[in-house]
C-alpha cells in the first residue's frame, strides 16, 4: 500500500491552488492601490471633499470594484486609520519581543518607538488616528478586533517577561496590560487633539511609571 506522504498531488488540485494564490495576490494588489489612492487624495483634498469616484479613478479601478472591498468611503477611512494605529503598534511590540529579553528593555523600546513614530506624522496621519480612536466603541466594527489585538500584543510584553530580578508581581499581568493600553490611548488621544501636547515627556513618564509597578 502506498503511504499518503508519497502520493502525488493531482495536477487539477495544483492548478486550483495556483489560481487561488493568484486571485488572493490580485486582491491584495487592488486593496493596496485603493489605500494609496485614498491617502493621496485625503492629503490633497481632505476627508469631506474626497469622493469615491476620485479614489476609483486614481486607483484605476471600476466603482463596482471599490464596493467589492468597502461598503463606503467611511469604511475605507476606518480601515486606513486602524491599520495606521493598531497595525503599527503591533509591529513595534513584535520587534521589542524579538530584540529584547527584559520587561524594562521591551517597554522602553515600545514607548520610544511610539513617541518617535507619532512625532513624524503629518496632519493626515494625526486625523486618521483621531478617527480610529473616535470609533473605538463602534459596534461590530473592526476597531473592536484591533483593540483586542492591541491588548494581546501588550499582554505578551508582560507574559514573556524574563527579567531575573522580577520573580513575582503584586498585580496581575492582565491589570498591567489594561493600564498600559488605557494610558497609551489616553496619551495619543490628547496628542491628536492638542498640537502643543508634550508627547515625548508623557510617553517617558508612562514608561517609567509602568516599570515601577512590577
Amino acid at each position: 500500500m502506498t503511504h499518503p506522504a508519497n502520493q502525488s498531488v493531482p495536477p487539477e488540485s495544483i492548478a486550483i491552488l495556483v489560481k487561488q494564490g493568484r486571485r488572493e495576490l490580485q486582491k491584495q494588489q487592488v486593496r493596496s492601490r485603493i489605500h494609496s489612492a485614498a491617502i493621496e487624495l485625503l492629503a490633497e483634498k481632505g476627508f469631506e471633499t474626497t469622493l469615491v469616484e476620485e479614489i476609483c479613478e486614481r486607483a484605476n479601478i471600476a466603482r463596482k470594484t471599490f464596493y467589492n472591498y468597502y461598503s463606503s468611503k467611511d469604511e475605507l477611512i476606518r480601515s486606513l486609520s486602524q491599520i495606521l494605529f493598531y497595525g503599527e503598534m503591533d509591529r513595534m511590540i513584535d520587534l521589542a519581543l524579538e530584540q529584547h529579553s527584559s520587561l524594562a528593555e521591551r517597554l522602553c523600546y515600545v514607548f520610544r518607538s511610539i513617541s518617535n513614530t507619532l512625532s513624524q506624522y503629518e496632519a493626515l496621519e494625526r486625523t486618521l488616528i483621531q478617527y480610529s480612536l473616535q470609533n473605538i466603541n463602534f459596534e461590530n466594527n473592526r476597531a473592536g478586533m484591533e483593540m483586542a489585538q492591541m491588548n494581546n500584543a501588550f499582554a505578551r510584553l508582560f507574559a514573556e517577561e524574563t527579567d531575573s530580578k522580577t520573580k513575582t508581581m503584586p498585580w496581575s499581568k492582565e491589570l498591567l496590560t489594561e493600564m498600559a493600553v488605557g494610558m497609551t490611548l489616553a496619551i495619543v488621544l490628547n496628542w491628536v487633539n492638542n498640537p502643543g501636547y508634550d508627547l515625548d515627556g508623557r510617553i517617558e513618564e508612562l514608561s517609567q511609571f509602568l516599570l515601577t509597578l512590577p
